[in-house]
């Protein structure tokens, strides 16, 4: 309603979603992912063990960037869009 009063929202759209704790969770998992993986430059360097951790590693933080991508798009999807002080449906 607040945008209703003030002249500089006049033309603003609003887009309201709802923030997924999960995803903030995945979200420092692919932290901690590249972090380990960033700590060894060259994979061929270390022996069989970790070199199948750190691709592990790698396999994770995609996956959890790709679980990312649908819950944002998912809550983006469920989300409202505001213009003018008004829910608007898109």
């Amino acid at each position: 309603m607040e945008t209703n009063a003030k002249s500089e929202y006049k033309n603003t759209i609003v887009w309201l979603a709802e923030a997924d704790d999960a995803v903030d969770d995945l979200i420092r998992e692919i932290v901690r992912s590249e972090k380990v993986v960033g700590e060894i430059p060259d994979e061929r360097q270390v022996d069989r063990d970790v070199a199948q951790f750190l691709r592990a590693e790698r396999r994770l933080a995609e996956r959890n960037r790709e679980l990312v991508a649908k819950a944002l798009e998912r809550a983006m999807l469920d989300g409202t869009l505001i213009f003018r002080g008004k829910p608007t449906p898109a």
